[in-house]
């Protein structure tokens, strides 16, 4: 009965940590937009089915990889183990919602190029969110058993010993 309970809190940690990287990210973008509205309003299109400027699409992808570096960084936070099969459990969620704006992408007149870099974009985030935080991780770690945090982070990882 404990391993029962046990496991249903890992799957509704699981489930909450991919939740909560993915609303983080949408609360992102829909400040990205919030901020382009009020500091750079002649960025957004003026009239319906106008078509983006490429200056604002550019924007907004590297916004999009930004944002889903932050939401692969939470979820991996808040899952607390695994932390790559939540980030990738994070990434189908947005293959999913990304496939679905691929079929509107028509009606919404976004480029079709922009649309496949946006879901590209945020695979890549997500993938640099979830390794930051490994990677984080791992260094607290090492850093805990050997009381200095300086001088014993594995340079294999891509990080240096300090001289």
């Amino acid at each position: 009965m404990k391993n029962m309970l046990r496991n249903h809190r890992t799957v509704a940690r699981s489930i909450g940590a991919v939740t909560l990287g993915y609303l983080v990210m949408a609360v992102l973008v829909l400040g990205t937009f919030f901020l382009i509205s009020v500091f750079a309003p002649d960025l957004l299109p003026t009239r319906e089915g106008e078509q983006a400027s490429r200056m604002l699409l550019s924007l907004l992808l590297v916004a999009t990889l930004l944002q889903s570096a932050v939401g692969g960084y939470v979820a991996a936070t808040a899952a607390k183990h695994r932390e790559y099969q939540h980030g990738f459990a994070l990434i189908g969620v947005m293959l999913f919602f990304g496939a679905l704006s691929l079929v509107n992408t028509e009606s919404t007149g976004e480029p079709l190029w922009y649309a496949l870099s946006t879901i590209a974009t945020g695979v890549l985030g997500v993938l640099i969110g979830t390794n930051m935080r490994i990677r984080q991780k791992d260094a607290l770690h090492i850093a805990d058993e050997n009381g200095d945090p300086h001088e014993h982070i594995p340079e294999s990882r891509g990080f240096q010993a300090s001289p």
